[in-house]
C-alpha cells in the first residue's frame, strides 16, 4: 500500500518514493489520499456528504478520515454524532470491505482497478475495523443504543472477516488486490484484525520481519528490500501494539532491542526513538530532510506511547505535535480531519489535554468540520 506523496494545504510533501518502478508513480500519488492527509480541492455538493467528516474531496479518503476520526473521538470518550456513524455504516459493501468512497452506496462497490486505484481496499478496511469497534464501547444502556450497537458490532464483524481473508500467501497484505504486500497495508490489518498468537498474526509478522533492516536499527521499508521508510516503520509499531485507539499508559516503556538475528516486530520501535531523539521530535521526510513528515512523527508518537515504547521520545514528540498543530492539521480547504482525530489518539495516550492541546480545542475542532 504506501508509497506516496502527501499534500498538506500549500505544501507538497514526497513521501516513500516508488521503488519499484517509475510506473508506481501514479500508485503513489493516489495512495496519500487515501491515508487520509492529502487534501485536494472542496467537492460540490454530492450524495451522501452529510456526516462526512471535513470539506475535502473524498474520492480516496473518505473512510479513511471519518474512521480515524470517529477513533480520535472515541479515545477522548466522546461518542461520534449519529449522522457520522450512519455516514460510515453506508459506506461499507456488501462483502463486509470498504472502498476508499463510495459516491452512491446504493450502487454495488467497484471492482479493484489498478489504474484509478479504486475498489475495496485494505487500509479502509482496517481503519473501519478499529473506528466500529471503538463505536461499539461507547454504547450502552437504552434501547436505541442497543440497536445501534447491534449494527456497528454486525458492520465490524463482517468487515473483519473480509480483512483476514484479504492475507496473501506470503503472510501480507496489499493495498488494493493485484498490489502486493507491503509494510503498512500488513500493519494495519494486524492491528485491526487483533488475533496476536494466531497463525494469521504470526504469518504477518514474519513478512514484516523480512521488511525489517537490522542494519538500519529495525526500521521498515515498505516492501522487503526497499528503502527504510517512517511511515511503514510508525505503522508497524502500532500493529505490533495493537488496534486503536490506545489507552492511556502509565507504567515504564522499555523499547525492544533492535539485536539477534531476527528481532521482533515491536524492535521498530528503537528506529522510531532514535529518529525523534535525533530530530528533537520531528521526523524528517527522507526525500525532503528539509521537511517535517508530520504524519509519522504523530504515528511515532502514538505507538512510543505503550510498554513498548520510549517515555523520552514520546515526550519530545508530543512537543513538537503542540507546536505545530496546524502545520499537521491545517489545509487550503479547511481542518483535516484525519490529522486532528491522530492527535486526538496521541493527546490521549500520552495523557495531554485534548481540549488545550498547544492552545487547540481538537473535538471542537473536529466536530465542527463534519457536513451537515
Amino acid at each position: 500500500m504506501h508509497a506516496f506523496i502527501r499534500m498538506a494545504g500549500a505544501r507538497t510533501q514526497r513521501r516513500n518514493v516508488p521503488r519499484l518502478s517509475v510506473a508506481l508513480v501514479a500508485f503513489v500519488t493516489a495512495l496519500g489520499v487515501t491515508l487520509g492527509l492529502m487534501t485536494t480541492s472542496v467537492h460540490a455538493a454530492e450524495p451522501d456528504t452529510r456526516g462526512l467528516f471535513g470539506q475535502q474531496d473524498p474520492t480516496y479518503n473518505g473512510v479513511y478520515r471519518q474512521s480515524a476520526s470517529v477513533l480520535g473521538l472515541a479515545a477522548v470518550g466522546i461518542t461520534a454524532p449519529r449522522p457520522t456513524v450512519t455516514w460510515l455504516l453506508r459506506q461499507q459493501c456488501a462483502d463486509g470491505s470498504f472502498t476508499g468512497y463510495r459516491l452512491d452506496p446504493t450502487q454495488a462497490c467497484p471492482e479493484p482497478d489498478l489504474v484509478s486505484f479504486t475498489g475495496p481496499d485494505t487500509n479502509s478496511t482496517a481503519m473501519a475495523v478499529m473506528a466500529l469497534r471503538a463505536l461499539t464501547a461507547r454504547y450502552t444502556g437504552s434501547a436505541r443504543d442497543a440497536q445501534r450497537k447491534t449494527a456497528v458490532k454486525g458492520a465490524a464483524a463482517r468487515a473483519a472477516a473480509w480483512l483476514t481473508q484479504q492475507q496473501l500467501s506470503d503472510g501480507g497484505w496489499e493495498w488494493i488486490r493485484g498490489l502486493g504486500a507491503d509494510a503498512t497495508s500488513t500493519s494495519m490489518a494486524l492491528a485491526a484484525i487483533g488475533r496476536k498468537a494466531t497463525p494469521t498474526s504470526r504469518r504477518g509478522s514474519t513478512w514484516l520481519r523480512r521488511a525489517m533492516s537490522i542494519e538500519s536499527n529495525c526500521g521498515v521499508a515498505f516492501q522487503p528490500g526497499s528503502l527504510v521508510d517512517p511511515l511503514s516503520t510508525s505503522w508497524t509499531l502500532i500493529g505490533a501494539e495493537g488496534a486503536l485507539p490506545y489507552v492511556r499508559y502509565t507504567g515504564p516503556r522499555t523499547l525492544t532491542p533492535c539485536t539477534g538475528a531476527q528481532p521482533g516486530v515491536l524492535a521498530a520501535g528503537t528506529w522510531l526513538a532514535s529518529a525523534l531523539i535525533d530530530g528533537e521530535g520531528q521526523i524528517p521526510s527522507p526525500y525532503s530532510p528539509d521537511e517535517t513528515d508530520w504524519n509519522a512523527t504523530a504515528l511515532a508518537t502514538l505507538g512510543l506511547s505503550q510498554s513498548h515504547g520510549s517515555t523520552g521520545a514520546l515526550r519530545l514528540g508530543l512537543a513538537a505535535l503542540k507546536s505545530n498543530v496546524s502545520a499537521y492539521a491545517e489545509s487550503a480547504d479547511g481542518d483535516i480531519p484525519a490529522a486532528l482525530g491522530t492527535l486526538l489518539m496521541v493527546a490521549h495516550a500520552a495523557n495531554a489535554n485534548p481540549r488545550d492541546f498547544g492552545g487547540v480545542n481538537l473535538p471542537a475542532r473536529l466536530l465542527a468540520t463534519v457536513q451537515k
